[in-house]
């Protein structure tokens, strides 16, 4: 249901958001489901896998460039990566944990013709703001993302606005 998941995707954020802002900051790079668990005794969610994690502003060593299929931002796949890319990253496990479905990998839409079908089409139960918000979160030029995963757990907390896709 979309009130566990967002409870759940607030914790995530939150704890992205702490990671954006640490100095040097850290983007994880590979933010997805399989990357996410729920503990047993209280039912928080927690973020792992930091193995590609990038800290800092510099360029990757090339060994440890990585990305998971409709996760990854088109950016992932060579030009670099910054906090934008952790939002996409968060966009598409939102989209996934509503929809059920693994969103089409952000080059094939940005270059093969592949369309991201609306949240909302696949489950009718999503809120018309959290699916605008995932809309944000999943847009293909990194400027019309939210910047930061803490101004997209604002715009999830109702306390921002959110971008109108398409507008």
């Amino acid at each position: 249901p979309e009130k566990q998941v967002l409870a759940w995707m607030d914790q995530i954020l939150d704890a992205v958001a702490y990671c954006h802002g640490y100095s040097p900051k850290v983007i994880h790079r590979d933010i997805k489901p399989a990357n996410i668990r729920i503990r047993r005794a209280d039912g928080a969610a927690i973020l792992v896998d930091f193995g590609i994690a990038k800290i800092g502003g510099g360029r990757t060593r090339a060994a440890a460039r990585g990305y998971s299929p409709g996760y990854a931002p088109p950016e992932q796949y060579g030009t670099g990566t910054d906090t934008y890319s952790d939002v996409y990253a968060l966009g598409a496990t939102l989209y996934h944990l509503l929809t059920g479905r693994l969103p089409p990998e952000s080059v094939d839409i940005a270059h093969s013709g592949a369309v991201l079908q609306p949240p909302r089409g696949l489950n009718p139960a999503i809120s018309a703001h959290v699916e605008q918000i995932i809309l944000t979160a999943m847009q293909l030029a990194p400027q019309d993302r939210f910047q930061t995963a803490g101004d997209m757990r604002l715009a999830l907390q109702g306390k921002a606005p959110t971008q109108m896709v398409g507008a």
